[in-house]
């Protein structure tokens, strides 16, 4: 991967796995790469905020937040985007949720995209509503994945609509990169 790239994570629809991925990727990074990884959590409702103190024993007072090698930015927004790219940062990482019409814009600027869907039967309709709206066919590049829902579901829509949806490794723990890990990520980011 690039310098300085900036990689865009939104998901189709609540509770696909975004915030769960956007860790597992900046871990990856900081830890198997050796790259200095930011983690932002785009204008949101301050999940990263709560994970602070469970995860450093303290609650602080800044926007940020050190772990494991990765800076976590809270609430974050174009101001904390332009201050990351001042920095000496080879990865910036926008965890924007679930995709929305008031975060497109941005996740269409970032210079990677990564779209998260669950082909689970009661989170379907988002996906098809991503799909109507064409935001699919917007911007070429953009990297499908899927952790949850029906193997026949993600086959068919490769099949139907030529959209390949890679399926997440299983990962119960965010914090902690496997070999297993480590090989999906090295695939997923070697150009074919």
């Amino acid at each position: 991967m690039s310098e300085n790239r900036i990689i865009g994570v939104a998901g189709l629809g609540s509770g696909v796995g975004v915030t769960h991925f956007c860790i597992m990727m900046a871990n990856y990074l900081s830890g198997a790469c050796d790259r200095r990884a930011a983690l932002l959590e785009w204008g949101r409702q301050g999940e990263y905020g709560r994970m602070e103190p469970i995860v450093t024993g303290r609650q602080g007072p800044g926007e940020h937040y050190h772990l494991l090698d990765v800076d976590y930015y809270k609430n974050a927004g174009p101001e904390q985007l332009a201050a990351c790219q001042n920095l000496a940062y080879h990865h910036v990482i926008l965890d924007f949720g679930s995709m929305s019409e008031e975060n497109k814009t941005e996740f269409f600027r970032c210079d990677k995209g990564v779209i998260l869907a669950s082909f689970s039967e009661w989170q379907m309709e988002a996906f098809w509503e991503f799909y109507r709206k064409g935001i699919w066919a917007e911007k070429k590049g953009f990297i499908y994945l899927t952790a949850f829902g029906s193997e026949e579901s993600r086959l068919e829509i490769k099949k139907r609509l030529g959209l390949s949806f890679k399926r997440i490794p299983i990962s119960v723990d965010a914090f902690t990169i496997t070999k297993d890990i480590i090989g999906w990520f090295d695939q997923l980011f070697t150009p074919h």
